[in-house]
């Protein structure tokens, strides 16, 4: 899947969901700061919640200083981070062979809007982050 030919037709931060080979791209376009962020950044904040709206996982990203995680936590997601949504079958049984195996099975591709720079992270390839994922899905399969 070629992801920038994807991109010159994707709207401006409107999340995508795509699936290939049995693992998960999360997708946005967005401004050229932001992406500039993520690419430059060492390390991000991954947040993910159920959401109830839309029927789905909700994963966001944002770029972090090492000295200040907590205390310009929501500024810097605010000002900095971007959204990916996942709300298909197919993506919602990625996440969760995610949990049950702890393969890093997905990626979150941020581009820019002129097409100029893009970055890939990498996501839940740690066990707390696959705890807060399992957390996310458990309170997705309650409400259902």
């Amino acid at each position: 899947m070629d992801i920038m030919e994807y991109a010159k037709n994707a709207e401006i931060n409107v999340s995508s969901c795509l699936s290939e080979d049995d693992k998960l791209i999360l997708f946005v376009k967005t401004n050229y700061e932001k992406v500039k962020g993520l690419l430059d950044c060492k390390l991000i904040i991954t947040d993910v919640l159920y959401n109830q709206e839309y029927k789905g996982i909700v994963i966001g990203i944002a770029p972090v200083d090492d000295v200040n995680v907590v205390s310009n936590y929501e500024e810097t997601y605010k000002k900095n981070g971007v959204v990916g949504l996942v709300n298909s079958e197919q993506g919602i049984n990625i996440l969760k062979r995610v949990v049950k195996t702890g393969l890093p099975l997905i990626s979150f591709f941020i581009i820019s809007e002129d097409l100029s720079i893009w970055s890939e992270k990498g996501l839940f390839n740690s066990d707390e982050s696959i705890i807060v994922l399992e957390r996310a899905l458990n309170l997705m399969e309650s409400v259902s």
